[in-house]
C-alpha cells in the first residue's frame, strides 16, 4: 500500500481528537494531499477516502499495467485517469 494512504487513515482520525492544533494540522495536511476544501469533518474525509480506496482496488492496479504493456494513445489516457485521484499518484 501506498505510504499516503496509510498516512491519510491516521490524518482522518486525527480530525475526530481534543487538540486543536493536532486537529488543525491534520486537516492542512489533508487539504495539501488531496487538493479539495472539504471542511475538518472526519465523516466527510473518511467518505472521500473510502471511494479512493475503491476506484484504487477496482481500476487503479489494471491501469497501471496499461502504463507498462499499453500504446502511447492507452498510456495517456491512463495517466489522465490516475491524475484524477490524487491518493494514488
Amino acid at each position: 500500500m501506498f505510504a499516503d494512504v496509510e498516512s491519510t487513515e491516521t490524518l482522518i482520525e486525527s480530525l475526530s481528537g481534543e487538540d486543536r492544533g493536532i486537529k488543525g494540522n491534520a486537516h492542512w495536511a489533508l487539504q495539501q494531499l488531496s487538493g479539495l476544501r472539504f471542511p475538518e469533518s472526519p465523516e466527510r474525509w473518511k467518505l472521500w477516502h473510502d471511494d479512493e480506496v475503491a476506484w484504487w482496488e477496482a481500476e487503479g492496479e489494471s491501469l497501471l499495467e496499461i502504463l507498462v504493456t499499453g500504446t502511447e494513445l492507452q498510456i495517456l489516457e491512463a495517466l489522465k485517469v490516475i491524475s484524477g485521484h490524487r491518493l494514488y499518484r
